[in-house]
């Protein structure tokens, strides 16, 4: 064999593999398919377009070859919205007016397979329509005042009334996955609430202020109360003050004149005065100082004339 021949089957099979070495570098990553961490995954042929529901992926890598795909759907929580005219029902007088809301769902594994086969991809605008078509068909059964003031009931209401309708679609709305946000009624009705609420505002407020004016006439008798007593009480007190004055000053007495008798007695033992004139004497003496006002000095004795001095 030349060399020419020789080189040419040597540049053939290094074109050869060089080839394959390309195609193996890019067909290997298409081999690949990934799953996001917010799916789940059915897999696809692409050449008979079969979908296999037999078993469901999660997040990862997966090595399917070229002619296999994912179908996907959300392993998350979704979230649909209804704003301004998106949901327009009627209240039981016939009262057309919009409701806002939110709905967040998410898709059970095990009804993947059930509604893959009835909706395929396509099943959010599915429930889109049938979450407004349930919604739609329970505003009706109650009236105007039930949803100004009994909104929690209404919520509830329309969750019950809404998975029910949504077994079908193999979807359960959790509890406060549903919420009830504004309600956007007509601007005449608008004026007639405010109005309404202005009179209720003010007739609370009358009531209030009444029970302020009871309070506070309440709160002057029992003041009065107080007072009354306290002067019963002062009064109760000087009367009873004024009496331990006197009881005090009678006792301080009958002891003034316990001790003055004491100490006479005690004056005629040391002077050995018996005489009964001589006694009678001393007591007019001293008779005449307690009646003075000023003090007075005694000169002089018994046996003779008595000088009163100042």
């Amino acid at each position: 064999m030349a060399d020419s021949d020789k080189k040419s089957i040597i540049a053939g099979v290094t074109t050869v593999f060089g080839l394959g070495v390309l195609l193996l570098v890019i067909l290997l990553p298409l081999s690949f398919t990934y799953v996001d961490y917010n799916e789940v995954a059915f897999k696809k042929s692409t050449t008979d377009n079969k979908v296999d529901t037999t078993r469901s992926y999660h997040t990862g890598r997966y090595f399917w070859g070229l002619t296999t795909t994912a179908v996907r759907f959300p392993s998350v929580y979704q979230h649909i919205s209804y704003r301004e005219d998106d949901l327009l029902v009627f209240s039981k007088q016939g009262l057309e007016f919009s409701l806002e809301c939110d709905v967040f769902y998410r898709l059970e594994e095990m009804y993947l397979p059930e509604i893959f086969s009835e909706f395929g991809v396509a099943f959010s605008s599915r429930l889109y329509d049938a979450i407004r078509a349930s919604i739609k068909n329970t505003a009706p059964e109650f009236e105007v005042n039930d949803y100004l003031k009994n909104r929690t009931e209404i919520a509830e209401t329309f969750l019950t009334n809404l998975n029910a309708d949504l077994q079908l679609l193999h979807i359960n709305v959790q509890p406060y996955k549903f919420l009830l946000q504004y309600l956007d009624f007509p601007e005449n009705l608008k004026q007639k609430f405010l109005s309404t609420a202005v009179q209720e505002t003010s007739n609370q407020k009358a009531l209030l202020q009444q029970q302020v004016d009871l309070i506070q006439k309440e709160t002057d008798q029992i003041v009065e109360g107080i007072q009354a007593n306290i002067t019963i009480i002062a009064q109760n007190g000087t009367s009873t003050a004024d009496v331990l004055i006197k009881n005090a000053q009678s006792l301080a007495n009958n002891i003034l004149l316990s001790a003055t008798g004491q100490a006479l007695a005690f004056l005629f033992q040391e002077l050995n005065m018996t005489n009964t004139t001589d006694r009678k004497r001393l007591f007019e003496l001293m008779t005449l100082l307690d009646s003075q006002t000023n003090p007075r000095v005694i000169v002089g004795d018994f046996g003779g004339n008595i000088i009163i001095g100042t």
